[in-house]
């Protein structure tokens, strides 16, 4: 048996395990309809690989994905492979089509979470707190992929500068936090799977003290992570 042949014997093992993953988490039997109601709202869905193994074959491909189409917007991948390597796949993969992908970043987090880094210019004007009509494309993609797999869950957190008064920097952190998750909603997206949270000007991620520090600190974090 030559190389060739292994690779797509194992490839179609792969193929068949995760396609069976898919049908328990979405509660379709083998053989049974696929578009049921599910985690993924008004769309049929599909489980991510929870056990190392298949995950472990599953984040190889995603880190592949992610080191040739979105170069150096995984800020630390550490745990691809082991722990959450597909849905790291499954982020970058939604991203992709996206204008502003190059300012977007994805970090892992010590949870198995992924944070979504987006900075707050490319989502809203300055103190306002309705998404730009330009970056609802963007958004779509993400929402998409909340549909797509099973039981994720986004907790949408918005943050400031340290410009103006503590009670107005917790106020328009937390509307653009919910104008992200309203959005989200509208396309299908559970309720239930999504929370806002506004921190103001209290994580800072650069120094306040240049405006390209307070540019960064600016933003809007979505942290994807699994409900179970």
């Amino acid at each position: 048996m030559n190389f060739g042949m292994v690779m797509r014997r194992g490839a179609k093992v792969l193929g068949a395990s995760v396609m069976a993953v898919a049908l328990v988490a979405c509660g379709t039997p083998p053989g049974g309809a696929a578009d049921q109601p599910s985690e993924g709202g008004m769309f049929g869905c599909k489980g991510l690989p929870n056990s190392q193994g298949k995950n472990a074959a599953i984040g190889a491909v995603a880190g592949a994905v992610i080191g040739g189409l979105v170069g150096n917007r995984v800020a630390d991948s550490r745990g691809t492979g082991t722990r959450n390597g597909a849905l790291l796949g499954a982020l970058s993969g939604a991203l992709i089509a996206s204008r502003y992908k190059a300012s977007i970043s994805l970090t892992e987090m010590p949870d198995g979470s992924v944070k979504m880094n987006i900075p707050g210019s490319l989502l809203f004007e300055t103190g306002e707190s309705s998404i730009k009509p330009d970056f609802q494309h963007t958004l779509n993609d993400v929402a998409k992929s909340l549909r797509e797999y099973c039981g994720l869950r986004a907790q949408v957190v918005g943050h400031t500068d340290n410009v103006g008064s503590d009670v107005a920097n917790d106020k328009l952190s937390l509307a653009r936090a919910q104008s992200v998750t309203q959005y989200l909603q509208s396309t299908g997206v559970r309720a239930a799977n999504l929370s806002a949270e506004g921190r103001g000007e209290r994580e800072p991620a650069a120094s306040n003290d240049t405006p390209e520090g307070r540019a960064q600190n600016r933003r809007v974090e979505i942290f994807v992570s699994e409900t179970n």
